[in-house]
């Protein structure tokens, strides 16, 4: 939901992100718990969660989320050989980083090109 042109801790429609605000609050109450401030601050309209027809919106606008071939080949063509094996399996076998991170080596079917274990359900 970030775009380039608008700082990370801000959000298009000016509020903060709830990652922002929640880091926020959180310093906030421990400097009351730790009596560096006498009370929480005042965090007024910004730091109210959006409607989820902004966030909607919001998604719209910045489009489809999809890399084209020939970034994906770029993007084999600079990378060592793990993280090509790690971007294929991506791309061919839908795996993230945690299917590839804990997928033993025998688990995967090197010559007919599948792979012999189930996902994880956790």
């Amino acid at each position: 939901m970030s775009d380039s042109s608008f700082p990370l801790s801000q959000r298009k429609d000016g509020r903060f992100s709830k990652q922002v605000r929640g880091k926020v609050y959180y310093f906030g109450r421990f400097a009351v718990e730790a009596r560096d401030l006498d009370a929480l601050p005042r965090f007024g309209r910004d730091f109210r969660h959006p409607t989820q027809r902004a966030i909607r919106q919001e998604r719209h606008a910045s489009g489809p989320n999809m890399l084209d071939a020939a970034t994906i080949r770029k993007m084999l063509d600079r990378a060592e050989c793990r993280m090509r094996a790690a971007i294929l399996l991506g791309v061919n076998a839908g795996f993230g980083t945690t299917d590839i991170g804990t997928r033993p080596i025998a688990a995967l079917d090197l010559v007919d090109g599948g792979s012999t274990s189930s996902r994880s359900c956790s």
